[in-house]
Order: C-alpha cells, then sequence, then structure tokens
C-alpha cells in the first residue's frame, strides 16, 4: 500500500519564508507544495475551491489579520501558525484553537522546528485524527 501525498499552502508576505518551509519540506515526497500566497485574500480564493492537507498561516498579512481566514472558510485544513508577533496575537490564536489551529512555529524558527511539526502532522493522521 502506497503511503498518502499530503498537500500544503504557505501564506506568508516574506518570500524568503515561503521559499525555506517549501525547500525543508521538499525533501519528503509525502508533502507537495500546492501553492504560496503573499496575501490573505488571493490564499482564501484559492483555499475555497482547492482542498488542501496543511496550511501555514503568516498571522500579520499586508490585506488581513492572519486570523481572520478562520471567519472566511467553513472548514480549516490543519494549521500551522507562523508569526514573529507571538504575544501580539496570543488572544485571538487561543479563540481560534477549537476551529484549526494545530500547530504554532515563532519567527525565526529552525527547519527542526519545522518538521516536528510536520511530524505532528503525520502522527496526528496516522492516528486518525
Amino acid at each position: 500500500m502506497e503511503d498518502p501525498v499530503y498537500h500544503y499552502v504557505v501564506i506568508d508576505d516574506n518570500e524568503s519564508i515561503q521559499s525555506f518551509i517549501i525547500q525543508v519540506l521538499n525533501e519528503f515526497d509525502w508533502l507537495c507544495v500546492e501553492q504560496s500566497f503573499g496575501n490573505l485574500s488571493d490564499a482564501v480564493c484559492y483555499l475555497k475551491c482547492h482542498e488542501v492537507d496543511i496550511v501555514f498561516l503568516d498571522l500579520c498579512l499586508p490585506d488581513m489579520d492572519g486570523l481572520d481566514i478562520f471567519d472566511q472558510l467553513e472548514k480549516m485544513p490543519y494549521t500551522i501558525i507562523i508569526t514573529a508577533f507571538a504575544d501580539q496575537f496570543s488572544r485571538g490564536v487561543c479563540r481560534k484553537i477549537g476551529k484549526g489551529i494545530s500547530a504554532f512555529l515563532e519567527k525565526p524558527f529552525t527547519s527542526e522546528a519545522l518538521l516536528n511539526a510536520i511530524e505532528n502532522f503525520k502522527r496526528s493522521r496516522l492516528k486518525g485524527e
């Protein structure tokens, strides 16, 4: 039986962060990047029409607060928050935990931290969560 392939998108206005995530995760044949976005509006439009398994979500975006995505989509994929402003958004994040936030990475994060978040995702899928 072949292992499933999980699809993800990156939503971050910093192209270096987008590239870093994609480069690190490109090592895994069970992960496939679908798109990367620099703003929330384009990402929401894409996610309304395409199903993905993981969303890497920056909270501070040029057009909207990243948490606004939870009000615009009915169902959220496994969501990994990435932000440099952890303290500023902690209240908002706490309100959204039950709606799909599954992991949190504070910028700057290491490849090891990113890999730990992905391993947690994989473990959750193996458990059927």
